[in-house]
Formats: C-alpha cells, sequence, structure tokens
C-alpha cells in the first residue's frame, strides 16, 4: 500500500475461535481513520470472519499449538485483509460451486465463494506450510 497515513494491525493467535470477537473492534478502529459505508464494513467483516474459520478449522485443524496470523492493512483508498495458517495447505479449484443444484442446500462449503464474492479480489496462496489469504477491499 502506498499511503502516508496507513493503519496497519498484526496480531498472530494460537488456533482458537476467540480471535472471532475481536475482528469487529478491529476493524473499526480501521474505518474510524479511513470512513467507509456500512456495506463495505459488513463485506470486510464477513470476508475476514470466513478466511479465520477456514485458517481455524480447515488449515489448522483446531491444533493449539499451530498459529493464524491476521494482518489488516488501511489507509483511504484499500484495506487488505491477509489471513494465514499452518495448515498443510489445499487446492482451491477443487472446492465445488455452491450454487450447483448438488451442494445447493449444504450447510456448509460457502467461505472462499464469499471471500471472492464480498471483496474487490482475493488471493489464495496455499502450499505444504500453509494457506495465505489475501483480500482486498477498495473504499
Amino acid at each position: 500500500m502506498s499511503s502516508k497515513e496507513t493503519i496497519e494491525i498484526t496480531k498472530n493467535f494460537k488456533t482458537d475461535k476467540k480471535i472471532l470477537a475481536e475482528i469487529e473492534t478491529i476493524l473499526k478502529s480501521i474505518q474510524k481513520q479511513f470512513p467507509f459505508g456500512d456495506d463495505k464494513f459488513h463485506n470486510i467483516l464477513i470476508a475476514t470472519t470466513e478466511a479465520l474459520i477456514n485458517a481455524i478449522q480447515h488449515g489448522n485443524k483446531f491444533d493449539p499449538n499451530k498459529q493464524v496470523t491476521l494482518k489488516i492493512t488501511g489507509n483511504k483508498e484499500l484495506v487488505q485483509v491477509v489471513v494465514q495458517d499452518e495448515g498443510e495447505g489445499f487446492d482451491p479449484s477443487t472446492i465445488p460451486d455452491p450454487r450447483s443444484p448438488d451442494n445447493i442446500l449444504k450447510e456448509r462449503g460457502r467461505g472462499i465463494f464469499l471471500i471472492r464474492e464480498l471483496s474487490n479480489s482475493a488471493q489464495i496462496i496455499t502450499g505444504k506450510t500453509g494457506t495465505t489469504v489475501i483480500m482486498n477491499f477498495y473504499i
């Protein structure tokens, strides 16, 4: 991000869903400094929550010895959220489309779809040492 006025928040935490309670507060601090609408706020909140749940549950498999890293950078033009786990990685192309007739009634499997739909761009980098999800939200 290229702006003199940038806020960056990085949190490393053990695999635990308790971090989810902090996300709204973190995002509100960024929204306070770089005002953006409630719709954008909720898109960032939902996508970030989905990425963190995936990192905790699917990436780290609830292993308390593994960490998840959350990095949120914001300026007047862009909020970028990066979520990284220490899992074994996966092939994002193997995730079925939740809109297909076979999947439409399933209660799970919409996280990556939501991340891609709610962000302006999303990149998933995966390997044997973990998965990194990079989401960009233009203000």
